[in-house]
């Protein structure tokens, strides 16, 4: 399934630059590398953190957090880091092929700098990534229904799968910022092709920091009216 996402992703942009030679001031080349980044953070969070906050729903409405939260450890990272989806290394390891396949067919020269800040702030992306769908995950302590915020996110998501470029307004602002779904892997691509700032890692820091606070706020925030299945 993973693999027809693959394909049909490429052959969307593919149909498109048949039409034109850029798209937000990148060339196809640049496209595919992009998607490349997208297929890796994807493959990457799968099988890391997607069973164990697909599972965070049923453990929280069935009361049976508890097995979790009597552990001498975090429960949010116990609960979120507890499972490995043997399943999806697969994907892992057809993305990142992808990706230093369309890196290294690259035409022009890239600078071995921009390729290591490229390297780290991916590896944000992917955490960024990662703790968004926690936060869109948790309010289930509420609404006991994790379905209507998993829809949001999965359309909030599509805005990050398109270059950032192609943005203006309040739209680009919000999607590097307050809802930073460009932060995940339209950045640090373009960072590959036009170089770094202090001021963008600074971004990346901050909004780190800023959703790990905000994270661990919530979680808490929920766990105070958590039922468990004995009370």
């Amino acid at each position: 399934m993973d693999v027809l996402w693959y394909i049909t992703q490429i052959a969307f942009f593919s149909v498109i630059f048949r039409y034109t030679s850029l798209l937000g001031g990148w060339n196809y080349n640049q496209v595919i590398i992009f998607m490349g980044s997208i297929f890796f953070i994807d493959a990457l969070h799968m099988t890391i953190f997607s069973n164990n906050i697909w599972w965070l729903p049923v453990y929280i409405n069935k009361g049976e957090l508890d097995y979790y939260l009597i552990r001498p450890i975090s429960s949010l990272f116990f609960l979120t880091l507890r499972d490995f989806a043997a399943n999806s290394f697969m994907n892992l390891i057809l993305s990142f092929s992808f990706l230093i396949w369309s890196i290294y067919n690259y035409e022009q020269t890239i600078e071995l700098q921009n390729l290591f800040v490229y390297s780290i702030l991916l590896v944000s992306g992917f955490l960024i990534f990662s703790i968004l769908s926690i936060l869109f995950t948790i309010p289930v302590f509420w609404t006991h229904s994790g379905k209507g915020f998993k829809d949001i996110f999965s359309s909030l998501q599509r805005f990050g799968n398109q270059p950032h470029q192609i943005y203006t307004g309040f739209v680009k602002k919000l999607l590097l910022s307050v809802l930073p779904f460009s932060l995940i892997a339209s950045v640090p691509v373009s960072v590959l092709f036009d170089g770094w700032t202090m001021k963008i890692v600074g971004c990346y820091i901050v909004c780190l920091f800023f959703l790990i606070t905000i994270l661990l706020i919530v979680w808490k925030l929920g766990l105070k009216t958590y039922s468990s299945a004995s009370s």
